[in-house]
């Protein structure tokens, strides 16, 4: 079988020929399935295209007169429904026509996003087909159309555009009316979606650049780059005013925003549609600009990067890196578990906006008996000796108190000197008291024994007091006799050796204290003669001379003096008597005491110089 079908092909031939059973042609143009049409959009416009349906028919049947458009109805997806208002992208020119008039299609491809199958939008045109006699016959015939655009620069945008969406209604920060700003962690990646839209807005749905086997050629091709910014408040302020147009002079890579930072390249990947991501990791803390170029021409407006530490690091002095906060070392298992993590999960990809690629930096606080002074990947160090860390995360370690002291390393607490010894601040080990010192638990420095009272030894927990006789100037190691013992020494007894030799010496008187009075454990030296009571002695202490007796020397001389020292009894006062005329008073014009002190009106040697003076009325002394 064979129709016939009008046709311009070759000239004044009027007619051509289809084999309905192998498809082949004579004379004519035809694509099976309806009329097939490509539409374009370019960088400004959608230029309009024209077409017709051709009316054919079989030479057996009758040849129609004319036809009659009965509706348009189009559909935009394969699985949709036609409708009359989905067809705007397609005009007949007239509702009737004779069967040479052919029905002439207008076209366009404005309104329409980018797709590139061949039936990606279908209209339907149902046509009324009248015959001689005025009966007619409906035939449905669609038109098919495929649309190609080209992106355009200024009506694409730093964000993220579904298939089919519009550049103008993106709700991303990096498509606002203010400068965008995001913060991306040193050793991540911070990913950037663009989005290449036509010159309606609408996203496009290919890769550039286009090679010459394409439909459409364009070989443009999607680029970024970033830069470090030295000041970026300048860029800020410098952004805005250049987006105003206030101030067309302003630059926004000024010297002083950039200190002359070189552009670097950044990684692009093509997503699918109309999305790219550019990948930016910054290799250094601060502040970075970042920008997009289709071709040659900017797209949409650059965004402020700032590279920050990582969750859990803080920056280093100086700002050069990141690590863990002093009181913090890195948690390697944990970081070990973070980066298996982020493998298992494909961190990296670019579904969104700033996605992080590089895993966690867990830090962990300083165990208790260990520190970290300062920001860095470094661990932390035990204590030295002598000092100790009771808490977990510090910046430092504790010295031990005095009399306290630690000698192994890593120490959490310090232990306590034992009575006898002592310790400075931060020591590694007790020092025992020297003789003539002590000290008790927890006492610091060692101090020297009190006056009357002795330590023969070191490493004395208390001082004993001197026995009866003797005495002993702060921090004894011995007792020194009360005067002079030898044949000279007058007061002297050498068959008693403890008797007093005029040196008034107290010390040595046994005292019972009762334990209700004073509950003090006993010291070491002291004898105990019940649990009730405690025995202790006075401290041996110099006080001088005995009233009635003259020593030569000052006794209030430092060290041994009083043990070197002969003391007589005085002679009695020629110059005292007693009222009425008695007996004199042996000794009476020495008065005694550490500068054996004369009596008024007497003095030198035994204070026996003097003159004859009449006492005070009624005291009997004439």
């Amino acid at each position: 079988m064979a129709v016939k079908v009008p046709t311009n092909a070759f000239g004044d031939i009027r007619f051509g020929t289809i084999n309905v059973a192998s498809l082949v042609t004579t004379n004519i143009d035809c694509t099976e399935g309806g009329v097939w049409l490509t539409l374009y959009k370019d960088n400004a416009t959608a230029p309009e295209m024209r077409s017709e349906v051709r009316i054919a028919y079989t030479e057996a049947d009758e040849a129609p007169v004319s036809w009659a458009l009965l509706n348009l109805t189009c559909r935009s997806s394969a699985a949709g429904p036609f409708a009359a208002d989905l067809c705007s992208w397609l005009e007949p020119e007239a509702q009737y026509g004779n069967l040479t008039d052919h029905v002439a299609l207008l076209a366009r491809a404005s309104g329409l996003p980018e797709r590139m199958e061949v039936d990606s939008f279908v209209a339907r045109l149902a046509l009324s087909l009248v015959y001689d006699g005025g009966h007619t016959r409906d035939v449905i015939v669609d038109v098919h159309a495929a649309v190609y655009a080209a992106a355009v620069a200024a009506r694409s945008v730093l964000g993220s555009v579904p298939a089919e969406g519009r550049c103008d209604n993106v709700s991303h920060a990096h498509a606002a009316a203010t400068t965008s700003t995001a913060t991306v962690a040193i050793g991540s990646v911070h990913v950037l979606p663009v989005s290449l839209c036509d010159f309606e807005g609408l996203a496009v749905d290919h890769q550039l650049p286009r090679g010459t086997l394409a439909e459409v050629e364009d070989v443009r091709e999607v680029s970024a780059r970033y830069r470090r910014v030295a000041n970026a408040s300048s860029w800020l302020a410098a952004e805005r005013s250049r987006r105003r147009g206030s101030d067309a002079d302003v630059e926004r890579g000024g010297e002083s925003i950039h200190n002359g930072e070189p552009w670097q390249a950044a990684g692009i990947t093509y997503d699918g549609g109309a999305r790219y991501a550019v990948r930016v990791a910054p290799p250094a803390l601060g502040h970075y600009e970042v920008e997009a170029y289709l071709g040659d021409a900017p797209v949409g407006r650059p965004l402020l990067l700032l590279a920050v530490c990582p969750a859990g690091l803080v920056p280093s002095p100086g700002g050069s890196g990141c690590g863990c906060d002093a009181g913090h070392e890195p948690d390697f298992a944990a970081a070990a578990v973070a980066t298996a993590a982020a493998a298992a999960a494909a961190a990296g990809t670019s579904t969104g906006d700033g996605v992080m690629d590089a895993e966690a930096q867990p830090c962990a606080p300083c165990a208790e008996g260990t520190a970290k002074a300062t920001i860095g990947d470094h661990s932390c160090a035990a204590c030295v000796p002598g000092h100790h860390q009771p808490l977990s995360g510090q910046a430092a370690c504790l010295p031990c108190a005095p009399s306290t002291f630690t000698a192994a390393a890593g120490a959490t607490t310090c232990g306590q000197c034992e009575a006898g010894s002592s310790s400075p601040a931060a020591a590694a080990a007790c020092d025992e008291c020297t003789a003539g010192m002590y000290a008790m638990v927890g006492m610091a420095p060692c101090a020297p024994c009190a006056a009357g009272t002795y330590s023969w030894r070191e490493a004395s927990a208390a001082c004993a007091p001197c026995e009866r006789g003797k005495h002993a100037l702060g921090g004894a190691s011995a007792c020194i006799s009360c005067g002079l013992q030898d044949s000279l020494q007058r007061t002297a007894s050498l068959d008693d050796p403890d008797a007093p030799r005029g040196v008034n010496c107290s010390g040595g008187e046994l005292l019972a204290t009762p334990a209700s009075h004073t509950c003090h454990p006993c010291l070491p030296t002291l004898a105990t003669l019940s649990a009730l009571v405690c025995l202790r002695y006075t401290p041996g202490l110099l006080r001088g001379v005995v009233p009635g007796y003259w020593a030569a020397h000052d006794l209030t001389a430092p060290r041994t003096l009083a043990s070197q020292t002969r003391v007589w009894p005085c002679e009695p006062a020629p110059a005292l008597h007693r009222a009425g005329g008695g007996s004199t008073t042996p000794g009476a014009a020495c008065l005694g005491g550490l500068d054996s002190a004369c009596r008024e009106g007497h003095e030198g040697l035994l204070c026996a110089s003097g003159r004859v003076e009449k006492g005070p009325a009624g005291s009997g002394i004439d």
